[in-house]
């Protein structure tokens, strides 16, 4: 009975040893597992603190291209403001020019006139002479 009952106790012992066996590669496994999620989340943090970084240099990139806009937008109102001077300046010459244009005719006529006059006059000496 007592050689039986060894077995029996062998058995189970094998069976609590397969058992415990098996506990410690699932705990094995447990651990593993944690270690690749530490890993992971610790990666995750990495790429969260990367993502913050990358959104703050956009930040203040568009920041910059805002005030880049603002420059643009003043200088743009600056060449409207010069091309409205300009075009009033070339109004303005224009007008001269048609006033010097009218001048010139009427000094064009003016030594018409003389013209004829030094002609009659130099037919009125040769008359006389």
């Amino acid at each position: 009975q007592l050689t039986e009952k060894d077995q029996q106790l062998t058995e189970k012992d094998q069976q609590l040893t397969e058992k415990d066996q098996q506990l410690t590669e699932k705990d094995q496994r447990l651990a593993d597992n944690e270690r690749t999620l530490m890993d992971n989340e610790l990666q995750l943090a990495k790429r969260d603190q990367l993502l913050s970084k990358n959104q703050e240099q956009l930040a203040e990139k568009d920041r910059q291209l805002s005030e880049k806009d603002e420059q643009v937008a003043g200088k743009n109102q600056q060449l409207a403001e010069n091309e409205r001077q300009l075009a009033e300046k070339d109004r303005q010459l224009s007008e001269k020019d048609e006033q010097v244009a009218g001048k010139n005719q009427q000094l064009a006529e003016n030594e018409r006139q003389l013209a004829e006059k030094d002609r009659r006059l130099s037919e009125k000496e040769e008359q006389l002479a």
